[in-house]
């Protein structure tokens, strides 16, 4: 599982962009970083640094990052009443942050999970997100 992850990693750290920042051609909509609770599966809040949602016209991009390496790609959105879910598939794993919304404060809780196909496994972690 540990070469699986790792081989992700390396994946995610195949474009080089600033870390977690959206392009200037784009708007950031949030920018989260881990913020581990107990409770929270180690794989998932140590797998990535931190991630921003960014948007240019109709399109939703995240961009994750770790250890001052970045990668970017469109991202599903699901709005729901209280949150919003953004989401993030590769061929080995899938991506998702869940933001709560109706906030007034700039910053929000959210819940990022990864999935990881071949082993069926699934963990989630605890981030904080600043509008």
């Amino acid at each position: 599982m540990k070469t699986m992850i790792f081989s992700s990693l390396m994946v995610l750290s195949s474009i080089s962009v600033a870390a977690a920042t959206c392009p200037q051609n784009t708007q950031t909509v949030y920018t989260c970083k881990s913020t581990p609770t107990a409770g929270d599966e180690e794989v998932a809040s140590t797998m990535l640094d931190s991630i921003s949602i960014c948007s240019k016209g109709n399109e939703t991009l995240m961009l994750v990052e770790k250890n001052g390496e970045a990668d970017m790609a469109l991202a599903t959105v699901d709005m729901r009443m209280g949150g919003t879910s953004y989401t993030l598939k590769t061929p080995e794993m899938d991506f998702s942050l869940s933001v709560v919304t109706g906030i007034l404060d700039k910053t929000s809780p959210a819940r990022f999970t990864l999935h990881l196909k071949a082993a069926n496994i699934s963990a989630s972690s605890t981030y904080t997100c600043v509008r």
